[in-house]
């Protein structure tokens, strides 16, 4: 992970870029056959610092995989895109631990790369909504 803090005029931003993985278990079912590629993808984010408790997070992860399905494998080539938000707020710190709360929401899109002609209904674009939350602990 990398991470970069910036401090210009009094605003507090911290921006990061990760790495990530997607990993799809197969599945046979009634003589169908499916199965996805394994794949990297990279994660970035901001958080804007508002005050010492809370800040504002904004993240964008992108990733493509292919999907191979049916007794004769067909492949579906499809880009993966995630943005989430989400405000932080950071909780009294007990001795060098520090808890922080984190709460938002986000959406991930399922985007196949093939002509809408190509695609059977089912593997057309999708889109699904996520909501959150988190209570963590950091050392410091």
């Amino acid at each position: 992970m990398l991470v970069g803090n910036t401090l210009a005029q009094g605003l507090k931003s911290e921006v990061n870029i990760q790495g990530s993985g997607v990993f799809i278990k197969n599945s046979d079912g009634r003589d169908i056959h499916q199965q996805a590629t394994d794949t990297g993808g990279v994660f970035v984010g901001y958080r804007y610092i508002i005050n010492n408790r809370l800040a504002a997070e904004v993240n964008y992860g992108y990733a493509r995989n292919t999907h191979c399905f049916g007794a004769v494998p067909a492949r579906v080539q499809t880009n993966l895109h995630e943005v989430s938000g989400s405000t932080v707020v950071k909780l009294p710190s007990i001795s060098k631990v520090q808890p922080f709360a984190l709460a938002g929401g986000g959406a991930q899109v399922f985007d196949p790369t093939a002509t809408p002609v190509e695609l059977l209904p089912a593997q057309r674009r999708k889109l699904k909504a996520h909501f959150f939350a988190v209570v963590a602990l950091t050392t410091g």
